[in-house]
């Protein structure tokens, strides 16, 4: 570390850049209004807890379970930190860039950058998530769940909200840090599969035991783990910035052209395809990126099943959530470059977007066949598991029209403007809730045809296309 700054200092001007990168990005009110957002959402979520008809232990359990998978969605920040590092991002790389121009090292720039996002979103995302969860459950007419409220608990709850989420980040930080080519890596990988599959093989991840445990013990092991996790990944990470670099390169480009009979219309593609996988993190980063959606329905799905009781239609409840992949694909898509790359070549805007979405066809058609084929096909008819699977594909083609009008090249815009968000949650839901909702009782609805189910599956693919089409006529 430099003598001419301390490392508070350092995280100082890590949380102003952030701030400065998001208000000039979407102005202070958008910005500010994306955190109000995320209260009133919380508000509603505690406000009908008591539906739930569960002890306040069970329900903190699975609220805090919810914290730490979408911390893991928030955990690829190990590709990030190589992304910026080895400057891939363009004029995204910011201070954490400096190791390659000042005498910092980058594991201690990428520790900083880890304490920076715990404290920012701990603030802008889980503060609101907090407070507005225990105000609905505070102000909710719908029944009563006993809190014996007072403020060290609730500093306890707030602190163990940070933890967990951090937690979830911990994991998804050694996960993108592996690199399998490095014995270090592999050993550390298989020690974390190998005493998972031990508490699992043991019944220690019942949730019915976990929710005996208090805040105490959650907030020890918890913070336990994700300093064991987070050393392991800046291990890891030092390991991987230090590796020798190769002299030469085959010509993937030219392997990958010769393929193609009119290779001139798909350069944009084949140089996608090529950035993705020279990045850090390969094409695993896709896999990672939809596979934490995937999980996140999962748990979802396990909850509602426990705690609700289903008469599930597996092939529509896992097309309508499987669908949301769909954001994480185009924002890969548009990760490396932009409109504005291509500006000064003689490329018009359609054939840009035009390869952008044949690449995210060609990522997330197949994978989105991969995560649904085997929880469906085997338990269901064939011809039941096809209609679920064209559902699943006309409502990614709906999510690609979607994005493209709202957010163009630019999917950032989308998580920290607060008005744009609320459009894009509004305009996904009114799609994916009918389709969840023959999913979960799909069983007591007999009079509910499959084809016409299949039908709105095709009707929001279309409306997909009417979006997309509209976005090219407006370029």
């Amino acid at each position: 570390m430099s003598n001419n700054i301390s490392y508070f200092e350092l995280l100082k001007w890590f949380i102003i850049e952030e701030w400065r990168f998001f208000t000039s990005l979407f102005g202070k009110t958008r910005f500010i209004f994306f955190p109000v957002m995320i209260f009133i959402f919380a508000i509603s979520i505690g406000f009908s807890a008591p539906l739930f008809d569960i002890s306040p232990a069970l329900l903190g359990t699975i609220y805090f379970t919810i914290l730490i998978l979408f911390g893991l969605q928030t955990g690829s920040i190990g590709f990030e930190a190589q992304d910026s590092i080895q400057d891939v991002l363009g004029d995204m790389s910011r201070i954490i860039f400096a190791s390659k121009t000042l005498p910092i090292k980058d594991e201690t720039l990428v520790f900083i950058f880890l304490l920076k996002d715990a404290l920012f979103y701990s603030v802008i995302f889980l503060l609101p998530i907090f407070i507005g969860s225990i105000t609905g459950l505070i102000i909710t007419p719908l029944g009563s769940i006993t809190l014996s409220l007072s403020i060290p608990l609730l500093v306890k709850g707030f602190i163990l909200t940070v933890i967990s989420f951090i937690f979830g980040v911990s994991i998804g930080f050694v996960l993108t840090t592996i690199n399998i080519k490095n014995i270090y890596s592999v050993v550390i990988f298989s020690t974390i599969v190998a005493f998972l599959t031990v508490l699992i093989q043991q019944n220690k991840f019942t949730f019915e035991s976990l929710s005996q445990l208090s805040l105490t013990y959650w907030i020890l092991g918890l913070s336990t783990a994700s300093v064991i996790l987070i050393s392991m990944g800046l291990i890891q990470f030092a390991r991987s910035e230090t590796h020798t670099e190769k002299s030469k390169y085959k010509d993937k480009y030219t392997q990958l052209a010769d393929k193609l009979q009119n290779k001139n219309e798909y350069n944009i593609l084949i140089k996608s395809l090529i950035d993705i996988q020279r990045s850090a993190g390969g094409f695993f980063k896709v896999i990672f990126s939809t596979a934490t959606i995937i999980i996140t329905s999962y748990a979802l799905i396990y909850f509602m099943s426990v705690f609700f009781g289903l008469a599930a239609r597996p092939e529509y409840i896992y097309s309508g959530l499987f669908a949301l992949i769909g954001y994480p694909l185009y924002a890969i898509a548009f990760r490396y470059d932009s409109i504005e790359t291509y500006l000064k070549y003689p490329i018009t805007k359609k054939e840009v977007y035009n390869s952008k979405i044949l690449l995210y066809l060609i990522l997330g058609v197949p994978l989105a066949i991969v995560f649904y084929s085997p929880l469906v096909f085997g338990h269901v008819t064939i011809l039941s598991a096809i209609e679920g699977l064209l559902v699943l594909i006309g409502i990614m083609l709906y999510q690609l029209g979607l994005l493209m009008y709202l957010t163009g090249d630019d999917t950032s815009r989308l998580l920290f403007n607060g008005v744009l968000f609320m459009k894009y949650s509004i305009a996904t839901l009114v799609v994916i809730i009918p389709v969840l909702m023959i999913g979960m009782y799909g069983q007591l609805f007999t009079s509910i045809n499959p084809i016409l189910v299949t039908l709105y599956g095709f009707i929001a693919g279309l409306a997909g296309v009417l979006l997309i089409g509209k976005k090219l006529r407006d370029l």
